[in-house]
Order: structure tokens, then sequence, then C-alpha cells
């Protein structure tokens, strides 16, 4: 038999997944693009980049 308790844990775990491909996704866009801008402007070694960044200059 499913119990109110069963139903609250597996909605507590999918808000926990959901939480953390937020997290991965913005992490990814947000540090990777200001990784990127610090390298255009050259406060970054391009060398130390996490991921090539096309020199648009």
């Amino acid at each position: 038999m499913i119990t109110i308790r069963d139903i609250a844990e597996f909605v507590g775990a999918v808000t926990v997944m959901v939480l953390m491909g937020w997290l991965v996704a913005w992490a990814v866009v947000y540090c990777l693009d200001k990784e990127a801008a610090q390298v255009r402007e050259g406060l970054k070694d391009a060398r130390t980049a996490v991921l090539p960044v096309p020199l648009t200059k």
C-alpha cells in the first residue's frame, strides 16, 4: 500500500534531482561564460581555460 510518507519521499527525491540539474546547468552556463569573458578581457590566461575560447577581437 502506498502511504502519504512514500509519496512525500518520492516528491522530495524528485525535487532534489531537479534542483541539482538546475544547479549544474547554471554552473555550466554562467561559470564557463564568465571564464570566456575573462580570457577575452585578458584577465585569465587562455592556456589555463577549461574550454577552448575563440578570440573574437
